[in-house]
C-alpha cells in the first residue's frame, strides 16, 4: 500500500478487481520499459445502445458520457548504494540523510495524492447531471473501460474542436 493514511475502497466485484489489478500490470510493464516517459491512463463510462438493425447486423453502439483522463509521469529516483562502493571494498553508509528524504519525498507524494483525490471527489460531486440512470443495482453499474497509452499517443489521437 502506497499511502496507508488514505482509505481506498473496493466495490467487492472479484472480477472488475482482477481486471482493474491487469491494467494496473500494464501499466507498471509500460512504466520499466520506457522509464521518465509520460503516460496517460483513460477511464471511460458509456452505455450500450442498439443501432437500427440492417440486413446482416445487429450493431451496438457505445455512447461515452463520461471519460476521464489522467496523465501520469513516472520519475525514477536513482537507487541507493548497495552498502559496497565498486571502487573500493570500503562501506557506504546512506545514513539517516537517505532515509529522511526517502520519508520527506513520501510524505510530499501522500499529500500531493490527498489533494488530486479530494479535487476529483469535489469535481466529481458537482457534475453529475449527465449521468445516466443506474442500469443495474448489482455489482458494476455502468460498462468501463480503461485504456493505457504513453502521453504522445494520446495527443494524437484528440480531437480538437
Amino acid at each position: 500500500m502506497l499511502c496507508p493514511s488514505i482509505v481506498q475502497v473496493q466495490c467487492g466485484d472479484t472480477e472488475l478487481e482482477k481486471k482493474i489489478d491487469e491494467k494496473i500490470e500494464q501499466f507498471i510493464d509500460r512504466v520499466e520499459k520506457h522509464p521518465n516517459k509520460k503516460n496517460q491512463i483513460c477511464l471511460s463510462f458509456y452505455e450500450v445502445k442498439s443501432k437500427q438493425p440492417s440486413w446482416f447486423t445487429n450493431k451496438v453502439e457505445r455512447l461515452h458520457w463520461e471519460q476521464w483522463y489522467i496523465n501520469l509521469n513516472v520519475a525514477q529516483h536513482p537507487k541507493t548504494h548497495s552498502g559496497k562502493s565498486h571502487h573500493s571494498k570500503v562501506l557506504v553508509d546512506p545514513g539517516d540523510s537517505a532515509l529522511e528524504e526517502r520519508s520527506i519525498r513520501r510524505a510530499a507524494l501522500e499529500t500531493s495524492l490527498r489533494e488530486v483525490l479530494f479535487q476529483i471527489i469535489k469535481f466529481v460531486n458537482e457534475k453529475k447531471d449527465h449521468v445516466p440512470p443506474i442500469p443495474n443495482l448489482e455489482g458494476v453499474s455502468f460498462p468501463y473501460e480503461i485504456t493505457i497509452s504513453r502521453y504522445s499517443e494520446c495527443l494524437s489521437s484528440y480531437t480538437f474542436k
